[in-house]
């Protein structure tokens, strides 16, 4: 049995209708891997991946545990998106765990206040640092790692290098030389890997295992999505029946998505599809708009908008079969099935109100749930792209506002 599940029965497309665009999907999958684009080494990345890597992973991460009770992750983009949708799907809600660090996340905001109160609330800690960037030269990465590398070392003195973990280019790049030069404990990037498909690599890996997560079953979940997705029909291949969709909810002129999650612990992982499918697809004058909500928090703010309001969205939905804990109240009715009877109901309401919905249900929140749906939404997002007629791994646009900041800083 799976560990997702995925319910298109209120899309307002059928079964039948569907199995039209079979050759078109397959088709398209085929053109990921044919050398048309690219970053594209994450294709098979789940089965080529050097087990002397994950050792790698491991060791150090076990060496972090028993260095710091604060880590500070530094990165921005698909660099910290990945770790933090992982960390937050699959610990509990405060992200503890005995024998694990505290985890902080830095660098994803140019924000003074925010990086000044990280400070603080590590003040008193052991802390180690990893920072994640292929360049090393993104303003809000290298920003936040010149503060924490003084902050090391005015807490260290010299023995600061040893609490810096570096995840960045093999071979080139100013975080690449840094750590060449300093002695800094470093894992390489894949060259032909982007940040937004990075996750399985050692920039989600690695932020992953400190903090008490298994790693392994993460691949083992992504393997069996890559085994699915390469080895099951048409009609039962989810991943190809949801790119398909998506273009043909396109088509229908829906060009909002919402990414909808019934639970809290699904947050950050909508808010890694947003990056994923808004940087891969929104180009050329192209893409669906990728929003984001968490219901029932949401349905008392836009819920509205999504019954009546403009006719251009559908919702993915998101929710968690077996929740880890259930609490009952007025007695005897259940948290988890009054939350899973209103997602029924929303889901019948707004589809009748020309709101279509698709619904992934994952069987559990751990780690190898996480690493499937991980792989399987990268590669529906690829092949989502292909179908639009767009090249799913640049971002040209992403190097503009850069380019006048530096131009401003000159």
């Amino acid at each position: 049995m799976s560990v997702l599940k995925f319910d298109y029965s209120m899309s307002g497309f059928s079964p039948e209708y569907l199995s039209r665009f079979a050759s078109t999907a397959a088709s398209a999958d085929k053109e990921l891997a044919n050398g048309t684009f690219n970053n594209t080494d994450w294709l098979d990345y789940p089965v080529k991946i050097e087990q002397t890597v994950l050792l790698d992973i491991l060791n150090t991460a076990e060496e972090i545990k028993r260095k710091c009770d604060a880590l500070i992750v530094i990165g921005i983009g698909g660099s910290y998106m990945g770790a933090k949708a992982g960390l937050t799907m699959i610990k509990d809600s405060f992200n503890t765990k005995e024998g694990c660090p505290e985890v902080y996340f830095a660098g994803w905001n140019m924000s003074s206040v925010y990086h000044a109160e990280v400070m603080k609330a590590v003040k008193n800690k052991d802390v180690c640092v990893i920072v994640i960037s292929k360049s090393g030269t993104t303003i809000e990465t290298a920003a936040a790692f010149k503060i924490f590398r003084y902050f090391l070392f005015e807490k260290y003195g010299d023995d600061y290098v040893n609490r810096i973990y570096v995840v960045t280019s093999s071979d080139s790049g100013a975080l690449h030389e840094e750590a060449v030069q300093m002695g800094y404990k470093a894992f390489a990037l894949p060259e032909n890997i982007g940040g937004r498909y990075s996750v399985l690599t050692p920039s989600g890996l690695l932020p992953l295992a400190c903090a008490g997560i298994d790693v392994l079953a993460m691949m083992k979940g992504a393997k069996a999505a890559y085994d699915d997705i390469n080895s099951l029909p048409y009609e039962q291949n989810d991943c190809y029946k949801y790119a398909v969709l998506r273009r043909l909810m396109d088509l229908k002129g829906k060009k909002i998505e919402v990414f909808a999650g019934w639970e809290p612990r699904l947050e950050y992982f909508t808010d890694w599809l947003i990056q994923l499918f808004g940087e891969s697809e929104g180009k050329d004058g192209k893409g669906l708009y990728p929003a984001q909500a968490l219901f029932t928090r949401d349905l008392h703010s836009f819920g509205q908008f999504l019954q009546q309001g403009t006719p251009q969205t559908f919702e993915t939905m998101f929710s968690i079969a077996t929740p880890t804990l259930d609490i009952s109240y007025e007695g005897d009715k259940s948290y988890a099935g009054t939350n899973s009877l209103i997602e029924q109901a929303v889901s019948i309401a707004h589809s009748e109100s020309n709101t279509p919905v698709m619904r992934f249900t994952f069987d559990n929140p751990g780690a190898e749930a996480f690493g499937y749906g991980v792989y399987f939404f990268m590669r529906a997002c690829a092949i989502s792209c292909v179908l639009l007629g767009v090249n799913p791994f640049d971002q040209p646009g992403v190097e503009a506002y850069k380019a006048i900041v530096k131009k401003l800083s000159e």
